[in-house]
């Protein structure tokens, strides 16, 4: 089953991931599945911003559609990260990445945990890229 669509307004990837986000992550078990993927979205997006804005170059082509793991591997260690933030990302998401076999009912994260993984993504942003 598929979420709702929405647009992303591509210059702002990042915003429209996390206020999607927020708008479900208080919802019923399919609106926090929901949400929990809008975070891992909003995830690699705040990830390639973090890499170009430290490397100052443009993200590389082979990563565009890269999940968090493979920019975590090839793009976060080319460039300085703290690791207690880096280990973080890690941790929101291992908790919002899509379980492989989808006929497994794993749990999507409480709407307390969601809340944090938002808020924690929305002070490295401000922390890191405005």
């Amino acid at each position: 089953s598929e979420g709702p669509k929405f647009e992303v307004k591509s210059n702002n990837r990042f915003d429209d991931y996390i206020n999607q986000a927020q708008r479900n992550h208080n919802g019923s078990w399919e609106q926090r599945k929901n949400s929990a993927n809008m975070i891992r979205q909003a995830l690699e997006a705040y990830v390639k911003e973090y890499y170009c804005k430290k490397s100052g170059e443009e993200l590389p082509n082979q990563f565009k559609d890269k999940s968090f793991s493979a920019l975590d591997e090839k793009l976060l260690s080319r460039v300085e990260i703290d690791s207690d933030e880096r280990g973080k990302l890690r941790v929101i998401n291992s908790k919002c990445d899509k379980p492989s076999h989808d006929d497994l009912k794993v749990d999507p994260p409480t709407n307390q945990e969601l809340h944090s993984f938002i808020d924690m993504l929305k002070n490295f942003k401000t922390k890191h890229l405005n």
